[in-house]
């Protein structure tokens, strides 16, 4: 595109994005006061606003945790909302402690303007031209707002995300104990330090694999459970229980695979699409996805090759991206690829193509397509019963397109420099890759 080959056409795009994401975010607000809930792509259960912060801060101020609430969360998750609630407000359901301690709302929402001037300072550190509109999308994106919506400690976990890898964490102490705090909150950002043992950065990864097992030993034993025999029991359970066909299972998922298991099922889902199209979409999608995720673990391999030739914010891009086109840990969990995507310049047609598809993830608005189901819940923002339409909607089809579009756009960007990397053992920092400067990230 020609308005890409300039510095200010880029600007002026970039700017248009962050527009249409605010004015999205803006209608999304404007339609809660009107019809009295947050519409598509937020949470379909209207009374469950900000209960990802009650429901584990209620199991934490008491005794079994793990035994009766089958908490698969570190302890140190349980003691951070533990230590900001008002035990005297859980004596009976999360929804009435939702009710009287406020603290939840409060924290959360003060991450959002935290996480926001991270965001920029990180972008204007690593030299992007463009911070300002990439925060904005950023922080208002349909995964910053869902995490927002459902109370979800994502938001925390990006502020230590962000110091632990990128421009604002030029030394490996912070870096290590802001990686290791990740751990410990999202334990699936795993994939982190195992792209910096991929690289060879031996002293890194293993310094925050032993922070973060201290950490999570003293979070233990502070909290008094939450040892590995209970994690791991509740795990196990989490990943055997059965999968569940109903629609919001891939309302606002990051992977085709949980509508492909409604497409498995005897869902009425597939009256919708037809029986053509649902029988293309099961064989062509596994293709798909196997291509584009076997080539981004082949240039993960050739980072063991030649470590130099991939930066840390590239090599864990891929990583997440992998990770995330096959399980989505929920939608919000986006705004860690996203924040390595955007500390990305548009050098090339892959990064373009990795950039364009991150903006468009981050519209938090959707289109329906058909009805599904009609449903009646009470509204925890409106404070009454509302009636809604559980629908098919275009993002539900796309939002997992969009995921591969930017795993396609970094192996595109990346492929062709490692290749060359490798045929030339004498050249230590293949420009076409990354400026060199970035290789000492």
């Amino acid at each position: 595109m020609t308005i890409l080959r300039s510095a200010r056409g880029r600007l002026g795009v970039e700017y248009a994005f962050a527009a249409v994401v605010a004015g999205a975010g803006i209608a999304a607000f404007v339609f809660l006061q009107r019809f009295g809930y947050l519409p598509s792509p937020f949470y379909h259960f209207k009374n469950d606003t900000f209960l990802d912060w009650y429901e584990p801060a209620f199991w934490a101020n008491h005794p079994d945790t793990y035994a009766s609430g089958d908490a698969i969360y570190p302890p140190l998750a349980f003691e951070f909302v533990r230590l900001l609630s008002s035990s005297g407000c859980y004596a009976a359901t999360p929804e009435a402690a939702r009710a009287c301690d406020a603290s939840g709302f409060v924290t959360i929402t003060l991450f959002m303007p935290i996480n926001f001037i991270l965001a920029v300072l990180a972008f204007r550190k690593a030299g992007i031209g463009a911070p300002w509109p990439r925060a904005l999308a950023l922080s208002l994106s349909a995964s910053m707002l869902y995490g927002w919506e459902r109370g979800n400690l994502v938001l925390p976990c990006f502020a230590a995300f962000t110091l632990g890898i990128g421009a604002l964490a030029p030394r490996l102490g912070p870096r290590v104990l802001a990686q290791a705090i990740c751990l410990n909150l999202k334990p699936y950002l795993l994939v982190v330090p195992f792209t910096a043992f991929l690289r060879r950065r031996w002293v890194e990864a293993f310094a925050v694999g032993g922070a973060a097992l201290a950490i999570y030993l003293a979070s233990s034993w502070a909290f008094g459970s939450g040892g590995p025999g209970e994690l791991g029991r509740n795990m196990l359970r989490f990943m055997t229980a059965p999968a569940d066909a109903r629609y919001g299972i891939f309302q606002f998922s990051t992977t085709y695979d949980s509508l492909l298991q409604v497409l498995a099922s005897s869902a009425p889902l597939r009256a919708y699409l037809g029986p053509d199209t649902v029988a293309l979409v099961r064989v062509l999608v596994p293709i798909v996805i196997g291509v584009s995720s076997g080539l981004a673990s082949l240039c993960l391999l050739g980072a063991v090759a030649r470590p130099q030739a991939l930066s840390a914010e590239r090599a864990a891009a891929i990583g997440l991206s992998i990770m995330f086109v096959f399980a989505s840990p929920g939608a919000y969990a986006l705004i860690f690829l996203l924040f390595l995507i955007f500390q990305e310049p548009w050098d090339n047609r892959g990064l373009t193509l990795a950039l364009v598809a991150a903006y468009l993830w981050c519209i938090p608005w959707d289109y329906n397509l058909a009805p599904v189901i009609h449903e009646t819940n009470f509204s925890f923002l409106a404070g009454r019963p509302v009636g809604f339409e559980l629908s098919l909607t275009l993002g539900e089809l796309l939002r997992p397109a969009l995921v591969l579009l930017m795993q396609i756009g970094l192996v595109w960007a990346t492929a062709p420099g490692l290749v060359r990397a490798v045929r030339s053992p004498l050249r230590r920092t293949p420009s076409a890759v990354i400026a060199p400067e970035a290789v000492n990230r």
